[in-house]
């Protein structure tokens, strides 16, 4: 229970940051267009 509760929101940090990263990327090639 301990490592699940210290592992799932280090989890979500990296989703929150991979979907941030997408994000950027689409809006780039969106102004670029």
């Amino acid at each position: 229970m301990e490592t699940q509760a210290l592992v799932h929101p280090a989890y979500l940090s990296l989703l929150g940051g991979h979907m941030t990263y997408l994000y950027n990327v689409y809006q780039f090639s969106f102004i670029r267009i």
